[in-house]
């Protein structure tokens, strides 16, 4: 296991190449997950983000991101209640606050959705999704409530003790990932009809979150 030198020299050089992939650190990761201490960076490149983070106790540090259309559904389903001049904005898209009761019910409005659907078609979906993030070297979960797909999760294992780890390997890692994420945040803010309707705001943006998710060990 690495040293407590050798894990904040490795925090500290994985800060640097966040900078200078392209992207920017958005926060800091600093947590206790179970038994262990983690801690790490979010990160943030072009539209997307992705957490970066470690624990002294493992040689390998999780570079993983999320993608979740709940809340802009939700976002859908209170902007219906409201009158458009209210609530539009400067770009003319609506604007509206989430809260927690509204992601109940945008839940509530993708499983109308999946419902509505055939047999055939949500299974078209769930094998083309599927393909979609299988195709490269990473993990990945399809999340789901009450049998409804509603986001994803890609991660890879990166390794910062390794001799020969640079930023051109942590920029591949970091692509590797964001080019499962992005076209498959697409098929399902497709398959729900969500793009580019609402404008967010209010709540905690997934985009922002700085929990570490441990799913894949």
């Amino acid at each position: 296991m690495p040293s407590e030198d050798e894990f904040q020299a490795a925090l500290s050089t994985i800060e640097e190449y966040v900078s200078d992939v392209g992207g920017e650190v958005a926060g800091k990761i600093d947590a206790v997950d179970g038994d262990d201490s983690v801690k790490g960076f979010l990160g943030r490149h072009g539209g997307s983000t992705y957490q970066v983070y470690g624990s002294p106790d493992e040689l390998y540090f999780r570079l993983q991101a999320k993608y979740d259309v709940t809340r802009e559904a939700a976002g859908m389903v209170k902007a219906e209640g409201l009158k458009a001049e209210d609530v539009a904005g400067e770009s003319g898209q609506l604007e509206v606050e989430i809260e927690e009761e509204d992601l109940k019910a945008g839940l509530r409005r993708l499983g109308e959705v999946w419902r509505s659907k055939s047999g055939e078609e949500r299974a078209g979906f769930a094998a083309s999704l599927t393909r979609l993030l299988a195709r490269d070297a990473a993990g990945y979960a399809i999340l789901k409530t009450d049998g409804v797909p509603h986001g994803v999760r890609v991660v890879k294992k990166i390794y910062p003790y390794e001799d020969g780890f640079d930023r051109r390997r942590f920029d591949d890692a970091v692509m590797t990932v964001l080019d499962v994420l992005i076209p498959a945040r697409q098929q399902l803010r497709n398959a729900y009809d969500v793009t580019g309707k609402v404008e967010l705001g209010g709540g905690s943006a997934e985009d922002d979150d700085t929990t570490p998710d441990r799913a894949f060990r």
